[in-house]
């Protein structure tokens, strides 16, 4: 009798709780597959507990040359929402969108987006004229599109995709759209202090240390918000393979201008970031640059990962 008894009381605690809802906060509605892992850092900090979010892309990968297997298809396939970045980022998000069955969110599809960096090392009128033209026979050139895709890298357009997640959350989940936009709103107020506290700390960097040279051509976005200068990259895309042109004009820039210090980026070979490091007698840093890591595995710690490899 004493079993049955607690057993029916059990039942009736569970019943009641059941019944008083415990916070919608605390069930999970939605399944959410996301390319890149900023990506699906930001829709876990709208989403909380209210949704389950699968990122195709790993830690440390790029998206540029992760190849999709079997199995993220079939995630895809079964997922109530599909969240890329777009804007020709990477060929892995038009397979990806292609296969989905349910809403895909396409972050830069409405984003103010402005043209790739231009370097200034390749800034003359005869590199412009040479680059046109590798442009044309599709040998060269941007194969994200005309205007730049790392919209992650300015604070102002990751708030912009932060409030489109906002949105379609709660349009797939109007009982939860209370708790995106207080969540959302929390978020905001945290990216603007990183925000401010990055300024703070790059602003008073010497002119020597305010330009930069990286691997490939996705820091334009970050460079403008905190008045640094992009000196060059190797690479216009990860696809590519380094010129011996533009490494050499990267070295006599670097020379001429004193800079002490280069940046590497974790996802992609070092080899000619060591190569110009070892012509220059410079420093090689790392600096993320499109993927999240167990260094820093939220957007917040991969901003500050960035300020702090700059400034340090």
């Amino acid at each position: 009798m004493t079993t049955r008894l607690g057993t029916a009381a059990v039942i009736a605690i569970a019943l009641l709780a059941l019944a008083c809802g415990g916070g919608h906060a605390t069930t999970t509605t939605l399944s959410v597959v996301t390319s890149t892992t900023i990506v699906e850092d930001l829709v876990k900090q709208v989403g909380g507990d209210r949704v389950s979010v699968t990122g195709i892309v790993p830690l440390r990968a790029d998206v540029h040359t992760y190849r999709i297997t079997p199995s993220d298809i079939d995630q895809t396939l079964e997922a109530d929402l599909l969240v890329i970045v777009g804007g020709g980022l990477s060929a892995i998000e038009g397979f990806l969108a292609d296969g989905a069955e349910g809403p895909v969110l396409e972050l830069t599809h409405d984003m103010d987006l402005g043209p790739f960096p231009e370097a200034l090392a390749h800034a003359d009128e005869d590199a412009h004229d040479e680059h046109d033209d590798e442009g044309e026979d599709g040998h060269h050139g941007h194969d994200h599109g005309e205007f730049d895709p790392h919209f992650w890298m300015d604070i102002d357009l990751a708030i912009h995709a932060v409030e489109a997640i906002r949105d379609e959350l709660a349009r797939l989940d109007p009982d939860g759209a209370d708790y995106y936009r207080e969540r959302t709103g929390a978020y905001v107020a945290e990216l603007r202090e990183v925000d401010a506290e990055i300024r703070e700390q790059l602003a008073g960097l010497p002119g020597e240390r305010r330009y930069l040279v990286t691997f490939h051509d996705a820091f334009g976005y970050f460079a403008d918000r905190y008045g640094l200068t992009i000196l060059g990259f190797v690479v216009e895309s990860p696809e590519e393979q380094p010129s011996a042109s533009a490494i050499t004009e990267l070295v006599e820039s670097i020379a001429e201008l004193g800079i002490r210090f280069i940046f590497s980026e974790p996802q992609f070979s070092a080899r000619a970031i060591e190569q110009i490091a070892a012509d220059t007698d410079t420093t090689v840093r790392a600096i993320p640059s499109v993927a999240l890591a167990e260094e820093y595995p939220t957007y917040v710690e991969f901003l500050r990962a960035i300020a702090n490899g700059i400034a340090e």
